[in-house]
């Protein structure tokens, strides 16, 4: 799939806590990093599914993968955004609201995995983060922080009975 490519050091030789690289001939580099339950004990308490990917392209097969639940990824997601706040996972978890996918049951998977409750002052301000410059380059559609967190917040509200203003 890509003629000269090669792993630096080779993918299988690799602790969890380190990348390899994937180089190319052209000089163009991507680190990949896996982890390892074994290491990380707490990625086992996200639930998962098996799930068919389709990798799109016609002389691959399509391929059954562990992937996280709906309610395990938006809980994930969530507890991003409480731990770093970045742009990305407000951005996802909007899209999420739109899908009414932030419910009662993600909340209560992040307190269960993480500790910690979701609760209408985690999404009461935006962190200093410059939102195009993360963002616009991945979406010809890039709605106002703003209101992404406006979505997220009552998103939030309405599935957990918040009262806000």
């Amino acid at each position: 799939e890509f003629p000269g490519s090669f792993w630096q050091p080779l993918l299988d030789t690799v602790r969890s806590s380190e990348p390899a690289r994937l180089l190319s001939r052209d000089g163009i580099e991507v680190r990949i990093q896996l982890l390892s339950t074994s290491h990380h004990r707490e990625l086992a308490a996200w639930p998962t599914e098996r799930t068919t990917v389709s990798l799109r392209y016609s002389d691959v097969n399509d391929v059954m993968l562990r992937v996280p639940t709906l309610t395990a990824f938006v809980a994930m997601k969530t507890a991003a955004w409480m731990d770093r706040a970045a742009a990305r996972d407000l951005y996802d978890l909007a899209a999420l609201g739109r899908l009414d996918a932030l419910n009662q049951e993600a909340a209560s998977l992040v307190h269960r995995v993480t500790g910690w409750k979701v609760r209408p002052y985690v999404f009461r301000s935006l962190p200093k983060f410059d939102w195009h410059a993360q963002l616009g380059h991945q979406t010809r559609d890039l709605p106002p922080a703003a209101d992404c967190l406006t979505q997220v917040r009552d998103s939030y509200a309405h599935a957990l009975a918040w009262d806000h203003d």
